[in-house]
C-alpha cells in the first residue's frame, strides 16, 4: 500500500505517521487487514505476532490485535496485549481502551470507567470508534451491576456521538432501564452540574473544576471539587459537581453518599434515591414480569395551564430538560414539550432519604406525566406512563385535581 507519511498514524498516538515510531513497519498494514477481511484471522494474528517480534515498537500492531481479540472473547490474551502496549504507549487512548475492555470482563467497572475515562482525556485528536465500542459494552454492564446512572452517561456518550453507526447496544441499554418497572423513574433523569456558587470567592475553584469536567478529565475534576468541598462542605453546586463526577467515575457507594448528603440537605430538590439500597421508590411486587401497569392519555384543552399546575404541585418535580431532549430523540414520536415524575403523596415533609426510604407509607414515584403541543391532527394531550395497578386510584385523584381527566389507560405487562 502507499502509505500518506503525513497522515496520522492508526496506532492511536496522534502522531504523523512521518514522527511515529510505527512508520518502518506500517507498509504490513495492508496485508494483515485484508487477512481479517477475508476471515483469515488466525493467520492475522501470527503476521502481527511476527511484525511485533521484528518491531517491538509497532504500536499499530496492538492496536489491531486487541480489536480483534476483544470481538474473539479471548480475555487473558488481551490482558498482556494491553498491558505491553500501555508499557509502549502509557496515554495512548486505544492502549487505555483496551485496558478498560479487558477490566470490563473481570467485573471490574469502577477501573474500566477510570481507563476510559482517561482514554477520552486523552483523544485529543478524536474520539477513536473502537472507544465508543467499548464504551457501549461498559454502559450495558453498569446496568447489569445496577449502576444505572453511569450506564445512562455511557451509553448518552455513544448516542452523541456524530458519524458513529453502532449505537444498538447503548441504545438497548438507554431503552431497557427505560422501560424497567422496578427502577425508579427518578434514576433515569441524570444529574448535571449546577450553577456556580453565589460565594465570589469559591467561583474561580469551581469554574476551573467545572472545565476540567467538560474538558473529560473527571479524575481531575472530582479532585478539585473535593478539595472545594473541604472549605464549603454544604454548598449545593459542589456538592452536584462530586455526584456528576462520581457517576461518570462508576462509583456507587460514593454516589450513595452524595445523593445522601443532598437528600439530607434539599430534600424537596432531589428526590433520588441510591441504587444499591433496593428502596421502595417505586413498587415492591416481585419482578418486572409480575408487575401490571397501565399508560394513560387525555385530551388538553389549556396545556399553559396544565403545566403550571404540575409545577406548583407539592407531589413530585419536573423532569429536566435535557432529559425531554433526549426521550424526543430517542422514545416520543410526538414531541414532548414538559415531563413531570409524581410522587404518591406530598413530599414537602419529607427531612431525610432515610425517612424517604423507611416503610410502605413512605412516597414513591408512581408515574412520569409528559405534556406535547397540538398537532395537525390532534389536540394537546397529557400522557402517564407506568401507573401501577396498586397506585392507580392515587394518580387518578391526582390527575383529577388538574384541568383535564385521564383518558382510557392502555394495560401492559
Amino acid at each position: 500500500m502507499s502509505v500518506d507519511q503525513y497522515s496520522i498514524c492508526p496506532c492511536g498516538s496522534g502522531k504523523k505517521i512521518k514522527f511515529c515510531k510505527c512508520k518502518e513497519s506500517i507498509h504490513e498494514m495492508d496485508r494483515v487487514l485484508k487477512m481479517v477481511g477475508g476471515g483469515q484471522l488466525v493467520a492475522a494474528l501470527d503476521r502481527l505476532n511476527q511484525i511485533l517480534d521484528q518491531h517491538p515498537d509497532a504500536a499499530w500492531c496492538l492496536a489491531i490485535k486487541g480489536r480483534m481479540l476483544l470481538n474473539l472473547d479471548e480475555v487473558e490474551a488481551l490482558r498482556q496485549n494491553a498491558e505491553r502496549f500501555i508499557r509502549l504507549q502509557p496515554s495512548n487512548p486505544l492502549a487505555l481502551t483496551q485496558q478498560a475492555a479487558y477490566l470490563g470482563t473481570r467485573g471490574e467497572t469502577d477501573k474500566a470507567a477510570e481507563s476510559l475515562l482517561q482514554a477520552l482525556a486523552e483523544s485529543s485528536s478524536g474520539v477513536d470508534n473502537f472507544v465508543l465500542d467499548v464504551a457501549s459494552v461498559l454502559a450495558l454492564s453498569f446496568a447489569q451491576a445496577d449502576s444505572f446512572l453511569s450506564a445512562r452517561c455511557f451509553a448518552g456518550l455513544v448516542l452523541s456521538a456524530k458519524g458513529y453507526e453502532k449505537k444498538d447496544i447503548a441504545m438497548s441499554t438507554v431503552e431497557q432501564i427505560n422501560q424497567a418497572a422496578e427502577i425508579s423513574l427518578l434514576l433515569k433523569d441524570l444529574p448535571t452540574l449546577g450553577a456556580a456558587p453565589k460565594d465570589p470567592s469559591l467561583n474561580e475553584r469551581y469554574n476551573e473544576a467545572a472545565w476540567c469536567f467538560r474538558a473529560n478529565q473527571f479524575a481531575l475534576a472530582a479532585t478539585k471539587f473535593d478539595s472545594l468541598a473541604r472549605t464549603a462542605p454544604n454548598e449545593e453546586a459542589i456538592l452536584r459537581g462530586q455526584l456528576v463526577c462520581a457517576i461518570w467515575q462508576a462509583n456507587l457507594q460514593r454516589q450513595t453518599e452524595l445523593l445522601r448528603k443532598l437528600s439530607d440537605w434539599k430534600p424537596c430538590r432531589l428526590m433520588i434515591v441510591p441504587i444499591g439500597w433496593r428502596c421502595r421508590l417505586c413498587w415492591n411486587q416481585g419482578s418486572r414480569n409480575a408487575v401490571q401497569a397501565s399508560n394513560f392519555v387525555s385530551n388538553v384543552e389549556d396545556i399553559e395551564l396544565v403545566e403550571q399546575e404540575l409545577l406548583s404541585s407539592s407531589q413530585g418535580r419536573a423532569i429536566s430538560d435535557d432529559a425531554i431532549e433526549t426521550l424526543n430523540r430517542e422514545d416520543f414520536d410526538v414531541p414532548v414539550r414538559f415531563g413531570f415524575q409524581v410522587a404518591s403523596r406530598d413530599i414537602a415533609d419529607v427531612k431525610t432519604l432515610d425517612e424517604l426510604c423507611r416503610g410502605l407509607k413512605s412516597p414513591h414515584v408512581i408515574s412520569s406525566v409528559f405534556l406535547s403541543g397540538k398537532q395537525t391532527d390532534r389536540p394537546a394531550q397529557l400522557r402517564a406512563l407506568g401507573v401501577a395497578s396498586v397506585d392507580r386510584e392515587r394518580f387518578l385523584t391526582f390527575v383529577s385535581s388538574l384541568t383535564s381527566s385521564p383518558g382510557t389507560g392502555t394495560r401492559r405487562h
